[in-house]
């Protein structure tokens, strides 16, 4: 998709940077905990479309660190606040680059790993729209690194596996940080699923715009991702 190496490194810094600035935006208040989820949350996914699982994977990382470093408020989960958008940003790559099969698995041993908690057990439901992600992936497949057809459609796809990958990812590691009670995914049930969604479907609409605004300008071509 780029033509140096530089291009690559120089839209990661790009796109890094953006995430950090992102992280002084709140965007949604996590109950119980006076944390918020930053607008970071939203174009993680974009920026898994465009640099692909590695190259978005490490600009996620970065942005995610020097971000939750200079705007603690969004450091939900302390310095391992980084892991949930470095992995939403490898999914929404692995599926847009034609690796799909990376990313069911991936998707898939993150839900398991849920089940392999005491609370995971007790709230067997909990998982629903990440179970419905690993199905859209298995069903959709390759189709997912196809943006012609139905771009946003595509897009939002994607991001809808992507922010689902990012928020049960950060269900793991608020067990490794904390105690957290059945009562306490329990309360945020029917909110998660409003938001996650939401999330997803306001990332596919702004992805959509820099997408085809960056194909127009020759820097992004889907026809070329690997």
């Amino acid at each position: 998709m780029y033509q140096t190496t530089q291009q690559k490194i120089a839209v990661s810094g790009v796109m890094a940077a953006l995430i950090i600035m992102a992280g002084f935006f709140p965007a949604v208040p996590l109950f119980g905990m006076g944390k918020v989820i930053t607008v970071g949350a939203v174009i993680i996914p974009i920026i898994g479309i465009l640099l692909g699982p590695v190259i978005g994977g490490y600009a996620a990382l970065v942005g995610a660190l020097i971000g939750q470093t200079i705007a603690p408020y969004g450091a939900v989960f302390g310095f391992l606040t980084f892991i949930p958008p470095t992995l939403g940003a490898v999914i929404a790559g692995l599926l847009s680059h034609k690796k799909w099969k990376y990313a069911v698995l991936l998707m898939g041993s993150l839900v398991l790993l849920w089940y392999g908690t005491g609370v995971g057990v007790q709230l067997f439901y909990f998982p629903y729209l990440h179970l419905l992600a690993v199905l859209i992936i298995l069903l959709w497949r390759e189709r997912l690194s196809r943006f012609d057809a139905h771009p946003l459609f595509t897009v939002f796809l994607i991001c809808f596996c992507a922010i689902l990958a990012d928020h049960m990812a950060g269900n793991l590691v608020f067990f490794v940080v904390s105690n957290p009670t059945k009562a306490m995914f329990s309360a945020v049930l029917v909110q998660y699923s409003v938001e996650r969604t939401l999330m997803a479907l306001f990332s596919a609409i702004i992805g959509v715009g820099v997408l085809t605004i960056l194909r127009e300008v020759k820097i992004w071509n889907p026809e070329k991702l690997e």
